[in-house]
């Protein structure tokens, strides 16, 4: 059993609790979970009504882990910069999330947290969030 393990919630995949496979396989064997989500420069230069639906997701789940006595730590920046900072500080060693099965950039930025978790010895976990059609996602 591994003591902590940080779940990030990431922006364009699973920010929500029913149907995310990867934060059930995020759950299991381990005693305290973090939940985090990160928003970066990009996310926030989005359209007023992207931006405006986005921060209302995060403000749902956080109040639906609140009701189950938990919470949503919501952070700014590059992901690959956050989540080795949080791991050290909440000493932390592994990281679940959903990983995005269509969309290149967010592959990209993926690749780029790995790479960077794996240089401070922090393992990942991470599961497809599949969709019924996939090809359809973009």
């Amino acid at each position: 059993m591994v003591a902590s393990r940080i779940y990030w919630f990431r922006k364009g995949g699973a920010l929500r609790l029913a149907d995310n496979r990867s934060l059930v396989s995020g759950l299991k064997g381990v005693r305290r979970l973090y939940p985090v989500c990160i928003l970066s420069g990009a996310d926030l230069r989005q359209r007023n009504t992207s931006l405006l639906f986005l921060l209302e997701t995060i403000q749902e789940l956080d109040l639906r882990l609140r009701n189950l006595g938990s919470r949503l730590f919501l952070f700014r920046g590059e992901p690959e910069d956050v989540l080795p900072r949080l791991s050290r500080m909440w000493r932390v060693s592994q990281i679940a999330f959903a990983s995005p099965s269509c969309d290149p950039a967010a592959q990209r930025t993926c690749n780029k947290v790995v790479g960077a978790l794996e240089a401070i010895g922090v393992r990942t976990m991470s599961e497809t969030d599949h969709l019924l059609d996939p090809s359809r996602a973009w």
